[in-house]
């Protein structure tokens, strides 16, 4: 009799019976025969493939239960699963909220869903239910996958591949969009854990799962597997266990058994494509150790070790304590197995979950505010290239490759073999169709992840960007590798957005070797780049990618026309490089294909035709894929005869130039109207940025063309097949076909005049865009939605195609135009002088392409460049005809001065104005241009037509300044170094330790960061997210964005640092000491790891060396001593090698004769970023470059120089003298293209990282520059389409030889500063101190000085100042404690000048803080931080004063709003006391004011609004200033931090009334009007934020906002108005106008709403034409 199990309908049922040694429960794997708990045994079977002797347990397992488990049950969550769930498919069986991970349990053979997981069948020991308590894994979600693999049954094709498939359409078909236990399959991380079989279904439904578009997203999806006991080489079991099957009665052979046989076909294959696939998996795989009884009295191993392993390299394999059939079931969650399992599990888990706590902010950002495209600047998919040279190539193309034995070294090489490979062929030769088929092989063969591209094409100036290629390439990395996306999107955050505008050098520098190189992927790279010859500068890019050195193993293989720069790699780089070349006899096979099927379509009947015509085409092709495809395009039109096939064949010109001129013939002979047309297409073809859509066309061609029925059939019928559609993309049939048709040929002059081209598609935009029209469409446009990175001009540009077009490629075409162009010169005028060109900046910025500006005006200079380069050179004018020479010679400079002036407003625009114009594009009409310099040609074309809203006076009319901002360290401070990283710009100030960290882009004080000794040296990581600091005694790390300290690690303090810096990881630091010794340092174990002495022994005495600095790659160093030569070390070099030696010609001489010391000795030595030369600066300011590999040295004597510093791309060489001036060089021809004369002594001086602003520190200033001498034109070799198409090398060399561009010199006009500033009650004038003692009275209506009324020290600087109401008395204190008070009287109105007349002087121990004048303006208060005193200004005299206690420092003085004779002190935001003006007596604490924090309904009087940052306590806070509004019903206290850098307003509102007459109260009640100024001042802290509060307005609230706008708002409106609607947002001011906390404060709102803003000496006065009250709402 056969026992029964105790639950379980699968179990109950009758079954015919079957011999005990063959016969099979639906899991044999599961109830293989083992001992019980209690020694009984209760059931025995063949683990896997054998039957289950039942009877040998019946009686023992009725008398003796099985034992409890020892951890209470289920929870609830399973309290109603039973083995009824044994079913097939997919079963949801614990859901969980938010889960973070789905895990699916696959049975094996003969098992079930869930059984299998049971201690001996008993639901109630089903584990999977004890994830849920254990911590890190109660929030997933856990399937069960059943299947039909059971070993009785009738025989069944089934095999692995069909459960396979099973298992992924039921993981696709699974859930909805509903609830969390709905949600689909492949929204959340995946885990399998699979038992024997199971696992090899698992592994085939992967490797399915990532080839077939239907499940890829899915499997994408999957992190992890866990295989409990799987064959991964099969079992010898299989086979027996199928022989006795094929035997017995009733039962039959499995195809699934016979699968598991020992490497059984099927078992082989799945492990031959798991294995590429499987790299991103975590895999651990689990075998038994205990054999398993297979029948009575036999035991054997089931799956061990030999069998259960993958053997990967990243494999965890694990030994279990137990059989085949316990490997996955477990008696209590103590079982060290179950405990084992969990901490595998953990393991996975703790990887998604680390995911998805470190990456779900920066994912949102990605997906929700700035995509990669974005950040990156990609302008289409990748992609769209590689499908379209895929397409081109028949099935089986360019498989010749893949046997070459270049190839397959270049694809097998190991970490330290070349993994450079180069391959060359003729143009036409397929090198593109090549390149798609390879990475087509390589994505195939290992992983779409794994493989990169870019496609050059010299036509497409983007494409054919290096920097451009970069980008493509780290956007396809980033698309599939999350941690290197979530890097970069970091370091966009850290450079400010700026990495889409960044050189190639930045580029390489910042991504590649700052974060790429430093990761470690799971499988090797492979990148492919077609057409290197056509890049810009391909020199640049061979040179980067043999000398890159990555962790990962990342292999490059590169595709060109034979070019000396291909060949010479080895030589020039010492680099080892595979080279192969493209032959005849490599691609004829692929040729003969492709011509036997476009013939044998033609021709499908006559074979011996196609013979024929096949192998006459293929003669005549010499290998060129191109010339083959024209060829049959040719004969397409002939395929009606053989007398036609034969004349065609006839006169096919061999060779690609005769048959371009053939298809120009074609061209030519056309009538006229389509002749032309054809020319005009083939001219945007030839000349277009990028290739147009058939849309975008054929608005371009109007208004000489119009009306087309069929565009597209048009252009395949006139263009004589040199223009092919790509998915509606018109674009020529091949790189080589554009330089035909720019080219004369033979004496004939060219198809399409490249310059001539470029003036009609330049006269084309032109006259699209000036157009009235689009403004009005403009702004219509949303601006609103300021945090969406989307492009906002989207739809717009979805109505008019061209418009895009236009916008950002009018000024390229200009560039390339003629430069005496009179009609185009004409479209330029009309575009610029009317406000078309406003209109075309506001499209720029809704779109959010403002880099476009000085883009545009790189090519405006580029333009006139072009123009003075050919009206100078002699040879040049001899090409033109005398018409066109007298022409030039009336074509005055004074016509294109406009282009000059725009050329510089352009670029001037986006570093004032460019954060303003990002979030309100449309104010380029209305606000920027009265704040531009009166004399720059955009205010003078737009500011003074009388339409303006806002009027600027009271500061002198001059061209813009250099100057963006000034940083103060502190006062008594001394800044010693500056760095710019990113969006941070930092200055250390040694003496204290303390690193300034500024917002590069605000320049607001962030956080300092105190080192807390005298710290030498500062270095910024490549990234620019940490800073390291040298101190005497340690080396600190700092994260940047929030000051916290990462690491610190102690030195010796013998030993000074001379250079420091981050190693080829962030985790490492190298530092070079006086001692010769070079350390490195390993953060994450703060110990020494490298250590490296560099000197030369008869150098020891000379004591310290002078110059210490290492290259970027940090393998060479450069080592001086006083009055000794440069030496040059290879780190990586012998111990015993010599270094090489520097000596300026001067002096060598003298080295060779004497080996003397060098007479001019170096003082600076920096390496240019290539790491293949340096410059050294000498005592006698001689700067010599030197190159290393050539040895050779150019000098550049007087330069004056004192420090030097190289811009991180190579492009500008920066120096600065003794006497405070800096001068910027071009290199490598080392131009002077800027200067700036100054008078104070610079320290330290620095370039940001896209070399477009330059930082110094000068005393305890940090200053900014922004010089638009730095948006350099490039030179005119790196535009060999342009003029040198004319010319050959030679030339263009002589044509250019003359400087890039006249320099620009620049003066500092840093003039005094003021320092206090006050304004007069009628508005009719204002007082300004100044830091060099002097207070003035200026107009308030022109700004102009009307008379200086005191003179403090000239050291001193004035800090507070005051005016009595009717202008009677003026008073003001400097920073020495000297305070001085005179009488004013205005002669005759004002018209004659002002009287003074001396009050008293006066001297405190404190500085003054705070002066008040009485209602009567008789007594004066006169506050200072430990005293307050009272003076009668009539008898001149002090007539009292009180001591303040040390909690009471912090107040502010006021007149009492409802007594004259009284005035109150605010103490602080808890308490403020009521005194009597004449004897300080009569303290009254008015009430004791609690801070509202959030509870409704509480009944305190003062609250406190947080407006940024965190909020303080206050005793941590001053009182800034104290506003009373509404009929003084309230008072607004402003509040600042009291120490510390953060100076965030803060303010609080308290209700006053005068229900006791004369004394001050505070309102118990909580009113309605009270609730609203609260919730006023909460919606603007959440909406803008106030960086100046400027007090009340006509009781409206008037402040700065964190955009510079001028806002005021009405906090009595009714509660349901939104905030949006009562903040007035009138104008803002320029970026450069705040760029100091202490201007910030400085800055006035007089009564009348006139804004007083200090700016270099002058105060700006801002008129606004309409009333503040009703100026622009935040919403438009």
């Amino acid at each position: 009799m056969f026992r029964r199990f105790r639950r379980g309908a699968a179990d109950q049922s009758d079954e015919p019976a079957v011999p005990a040694h063959v016969r099979s429960t639906s899991e044999p794997l599961d109830i293989a025969y083992r001992p019980a708990p209690s020694a009984i045994n209760r059931q025995n079977s063949i683990v896997g493939w054998t039957a289950v002797d039942r009877q040998n347990s019946i009686a023992a397992s009725t008398v003796i239960g099985t034992p409890e488990p020892s951890v209470p049950r289920a929870s609830t969550t399973f309290s109603s699963l039973n083995p009824s769930r044994n079913t097939q498919g997919l079963s949801l069986i614990q859901s969980a909220q938010e889960s973070v991970a789905d895990i699916i349990f696959v049975h094996g053979l003969g098992g079930t869903s869930w059984n299998t997981w049971c201690w001996e069948h008993d639901p109630d020991f089903f584990w999977p239910a004890w994830l849920q308590d254990e911590e890190g894994l109660s929030n997933l979600r856990i399937f069960t996958y059943g299947y039909n693999a059971n070993i009785r049954g009738p025989d069944t094709p089934l095999s692995i591949l069909d459960f396979a498939e099973s298992l992924l359409v039921g993981m696709r078909g699974y859930g909805y969009d509903g609830s969390e236990a709905e949600r689909p399959l492949g929204s959340r991380p995946i885990i399998f854990l699979a038992h024997s079989m199971g696992g090899l279904v698992v592994k085939k439904a992967y490797t399915i799962g990532k080839i077939d578009d239907r499940y890829s997203q899915i499997i994408a999806l999957v992190r992890g597997i866990i295989f409990f006991s799987t064959p991964h080489r099969g079992s010898s079991l299989a086979e027996t266990l199928n022989r006795v099957l094929s035997v017995m009665v009733g039962l039959s052979k499995k195809v699934y058994v016979s699968e598991l046989e020992s490497n059984s076909t099927s078992i082989r294959d799945i492990n031959r494509y798991f294995l590429p696939l499987c790299g991103p998996l975590q895999l651990v795989s689990l075998y038994e150790t205990l054999s398993t009884r297979v029948s009575p009295g036999v035991k054997k191993m089931v799956v061990g070790e030999d069998t259960g392993v993958l053997n990967y390299e990243k494999e965890i394999r694990f030994p279990m304590n137990a059989d085949h059939h316990t490997v996955c079931k477990y008696q209590s969650r103590e079982d060290e197995n179950y405990r084992n399992v969990v901490s595998f599990l953990r393991q996975i888990t703790r990887n998604i979950h680390v995911e998805a706590s470190s990456h779900s902010p920066s994912i949102h950002r990605l997906e929700a505010s700035k995509t990669l495209e974005q950040i990156l600047g990609i302008q289409e998919d990748p992609v769209e290239d590689l499908d379209k040279h895929r397409s081109q190539a028949l099935t089986g193309s360019c498989e010749w490759l893949r046997s070459r034995e270049s190839f397959i070294q270049w694809l097998s090489a190991s970490d330290d073999q070349s993994r450079l490979l180069c391959l060359s062929g003729l143009p036409g030769t397929g090198k593109s169709t090549l390149a798609a088929m390879t990475i087509d092989h390589l994505q195939k063969s290992f992983l779409d992840q794994s493989c990169q591209y870019h496609f050059f094409m010299e036509s497409q100036p983007t494409k054919k960007s290096i920097a451009y290629c970069l980008r493509s390439i780290a956007f396809q990395l980033a698309s599939t590798h999350r941690q290197f996306a979530e890097r970069l999107i970091q370091l966009d955050q850290d450079m400010g957005d700026a990495l889409a505008s960044q050189k190639a050098q930045t580029i390489w520098s910042k991504v590649f070797e700052g974060i790429l190189f430093r990761m470690e992927f799971e499988r090797q790279l492979h990148w492919v780049i077609d057409a290197v010859d056509e890049a810009e500068t391909p020199p640049v890019l061979l040179r980067l990618l043999s000398q890159m050195q990555p962790l990962a193993c990342i292999k490059v293989m590169l595709l060109s026309r034979p070019t000396k720069d291909i060949a010479s790699i080895p030589t020039a780089l010492n680099a080892v490089v595979r080279h192969d070349s493209i032959s005849v006899a490599d691609t004829i096979d692929d040729i003969r294909a492709y011509v036997h099927c476009v013939v044998r379509e033609a021709l499908p009947v006559e074979e011996s035709l196609q013979g024929a015509v096949t192998e006459q085409v293929i003669s005549k092709a010499e290998g060129s894929f191109l010339w083959t495809h024209l060829a049959l395009d040719t004969l397409r039109d002939n395929w009606h005869t053989h007398g036609d096939i034969e004349s065609a064949m006839s006169t096919i010109p061999k060779g690609m130039a005769s048959l371009y001129h053939s298809m120009v013939l074609a061209i030519e002979s056309q009538d006229p109207k389509p002749k032309e047309m054809a020319r005009r297409i083939l001219t945007w073809a030839a000349c277009g940025f990028r290739p147009l859509k058939v849309a975008e066309l054929q608005v371009a061609l109007q208004p000489e063309f119009k009306g087309f029925a069929n565009l597209r059939n048009t252009i395949i019928q006139i263009c004589g097949n040199f223009v092919r559609l790509d998915n509606d993309t018109v674009s020529l049939i091949h790189s080589t076909a554009r330089q035909f048709l720019i080219t004369p040929y033979r004496g004939e002059p060219e198809l399409i005049p490249f310059n001539a081209g470029h003036e009609s598609l330049a006269i084309a935009c032109l006259r699209y865009l000036s157009d009235d029209r689009w403004r009005s469409i403009l702004f219509k446009v949303e601006e609103s939605n300021l945090a969406a990175q989307n492009d906002r001009l989207a739809p717009i540009f979805e109505d008019y195609s061209f418009l895009k077009y236009a916008v950002n490629n009018w000024a390229y075409h200009v560039r390339h135009s003629p430069p005496d162009s009179s009609i185009l010169l004409q479209h330029l005028k009309l575009f610029f002088g009317k406000q078309h060109v406003l209109t075309w900046i506001q499209a720029a910025a809704l779109s959010r392409n403002l880099p476009n500006l000085p883009q545009t005006a790189r090519f405006i200079k580029l333009f006139l460049k072009t123009r003075r380069t050919k009206k100078k050179d002699p040879y040049l004018r001899s090409l033109t005809s005398p018409e066109e020479d007298s022409f030039q010679d009336g074509f005055q400079d004074g016509e294109v001065t406009f282009l000059q002036r725009w050329s510089v407003d352009l670029i001037r625009l986006l570093g004032k104005f460019g954060m303003n114009l990002a979030q309100s594009p449309s104010a380029i009409y209305k606000h920027v241009p009265p704040f531009c310099p009166h004399n720059s040609i955009i205010s003078e074309t737009y500011a003074r037509q009388g339409r303006s809203l806002v009027q600027v006076s009271g500061i002198p009319s001059k061209g813009w300044d250099d100057n963006l901002a000034r940083l103060s360290v502190g006062q008594d401070e001394t800044a010693s170094k500056v760095r710019c990283a990113g969006t941070y710009v930092l200055a250390l100030v040694s003496t204290s330790g303390t690193i300034v960290v500024w917002s590069a882009e605000t320049c607001e004080e962030l956080r300092r960061l105190e080192h807390e000794e005298y710290v030498v040296l500062m270095e910024v990581n490549e990234a620019g997210s940490m800073v390291v600091s040298s101190g005497r005694f340690t080396l600190r790390v700092w994260d940047i964005a929030t000051g916290r300290q990462l690491h610190c690690i102690d030195k010796d303090p013998r030993a000074r640092p001379m250079y420091v810096s981050f190693g080829k990881l962030d985790t490492e630091l190298v530092v070079a000491y006086d001692d010769c010794a070079v350390v490195w340092y390993d953060l994450t174990s703060s110990t020494e790891s490298r250590r490296v002495l560099v000197y030369i022994a008869e150098d020891r005495h000379r004591g310290c060396p002078r110059l210490f600095t290492l290259s970027p790659d940090l393998t060479r160093v450069a080592i001086a001593y006083r009055g000794r030569p440069v030496f040059v070390w290879d780190l990586l070099g012998p111990s015993n090698q010599q270094p090489r030696r520097f000596i300026c010609a001067a002096d060598e001489t003298r080295w060779n004769i004497s080996a003397a010391d060098a007479f001019n000795a170096p003082e600076v030595v920096a390496w240019h970023p290539d790491g293949d030369s340096i410059y050294i600066l000498y005592q006698d300011t001689t700067i010599v470059h030197w190159h290393l590999i050539e040895d050779e040295q150019i000098e550049h004597p007087k330069t004056e120089a004192r420090e030097m510093v190289i811009s991180i791309d190579g492009s500008f060489l920066l120096t600065s003298t003794n006497s405070g001036s800096f001068s910027v060089w071009a290199l490598p021809r080392f131009n002077l293209i800027y200067r700036l004369q100054s008078e104070e002594f610079v320290r330290d001086l620095t370039f940001s990282p896209d070399a477009q602003r330059i930082y110094d520190v000068r005393g305890s200033i940090c200053s900014v520059w922004e010089p638009d001498a730095l948006v350099r034109p490039d030179d005119l070799e790196e535009h060999p389409d342009g003029l040198s198409s004319i010319f050959d090398g030679s030339l263009m060399s002589e044509a250019i030889s003359e400087p890039v561009s006249e320099p620009v010199f620049s003066q500092d006009g840093n003039r005094s500063l003021i320092t206090a500033l006050v304004c007069a009650n009628d508005d009719h004038f204002f007082c300004c101190g100044r830091d060099d003692g002097t207070v003035t009275i200026h107009e308030m209506a022109t700004g102009k000085k009307v008379k200086k009324v005191m003179s403090h020290d000239t050291t001193a600087e004035i800090i507070a100042l005051d005016w009595s109401p009717s202008r009677k008395y003026l008073v003001s204190a400097d920073d020495m404690g000297e305070i001085v008070c005179k009488r004013l009287r205005q002669k005759d109105g004002g018209t004659n000048g002002w009287a003074v007349y001396p009050v008293f002087e006066t001297c405190t121990e404190e500085t003054v803080t705070q002066f008040l004048f009485s209602l009567d303006e008789s007594l004066l208060l006169i506050g200072t931080a430990s005293e307050d005193q009272i003076w009668n200004l009539k008898t001149k005299s002090m007539l009292c004063k009180r001591q303040k206690t040390m909690a009471t420092r912090s107040g502010k003085w006021m007149n009492h709003p409802f007594d004259p004779e009284h005035l109150v002190y605010v103490v602080d935001l808890d308490q403020m006391c009521v005194y009597k003006w004449a004897d300080f007596e009569g303290e009254e604490l008015i009430q004791k004011l609690a801070v509202v924090e959030e509870a409704p309904g509480n009944q305190a009087e003062a609250s406190r609004i947080s407006l940024a940052g965190k909020t303080m306590a206050a005793s941590e806070e001053i009182i800034q200033s104290l506003s009373l509004i509404n009929g003084n019903q309230f008072l607004i206290i402003e509040t600042l931090p009291d120490e510390g850098y953060s100076r965030h307003t803060k303010l609080s509102i308290v209700r006053l009334t005068d229900s006791r007459g004369t004394y001050l109260q505070t309102d118990h009640d909580e009113t309605h009007q009270m609730q609203l100024l609260r919730r006023r001042l909460s919606e603007i802290e959440s909406s803008c934020g106030i960086q100046r509060f400027l007090g009340c307005y006509w009781n409206r609230i008037a402040f700065i906002d964190q955009q510079n706008w001028l806002c005021t708002c009405d906090v009595g409106w009714e509660m349901d108005v939104d905030v949006g609607k009562t903040v007035q947002r009138s104008y803002f001011l320029p970026r450069d106008w705040l760029n100091s906390l202490e201007t910030v404060q400085l800055v006035t709102l007089s009564k009348q709403g006139l804004l007083m803003v200090p700016r270099n000496g002058e105060v700006a006065i801002v008129r606004y034409t309409k009333n503040l009250n009703r100026g622009d709402t935040m919403e438009r």
